[in-house]
């Protein structure tokens, strides 16, 4: 008689239904082990590329052409002796437009691509 009632238990719609969903939990574990490692990996190529940006592309400020022209003053200290002191006069130009293509340069890490733009300089720029 038991193993009657165990036959027929099995046989009925809820009990398979009740394996279905004890089945899909238990394939729930997987699944939300791969989302965290996922979400881990992409937290951490995020952390690459800041530090990536941090050391290889820095503010950079392009600066234009500066006339340092130097001059000296004389001063003359307490025994009457007059010294001489050199001093800098830095002229810059009011607008200056420099016409310059970037060269793309790719840096690689095992895992992660960088793009660092740099201007490509050559002996010839407009400057107006």
């Amino acid at each position: 008689m038991t193993k009657n009632f165990i036959q027929q238990a099995t046989q009925t719609v809820n009990f398979k239904l009740g394996v279905i969903a004890f089945l899909a939990l238990i394939l729930l574990i997987p699944a939300q082990m791969i989302r965290s490692l996922v979400k881990e990996r992409q937290m951490r190529r995020d952390e690459v590329v800041e530090e990536l940006t941090r050391k290889l592309c820095k503010k950079q400020t392009i600066t234009g052409p500066v006339l340092s022209v130097p001059y000296r003053t004389y001063q003359s200290d307490g025994d009457g002796e007059r010294k001489a002191i050199w001093h800098h006069m830095h002229f810059l130009p009011e607008t200056l437009l420099c016409d310059s293509p970037f060269h793309v340069i790719r840096k690689c890490t095992s895992l992660n691509n960088l793009l660092k733009f740099s201007p490509v300089f050559s002996e010839y720029h407009r400057i107006i």
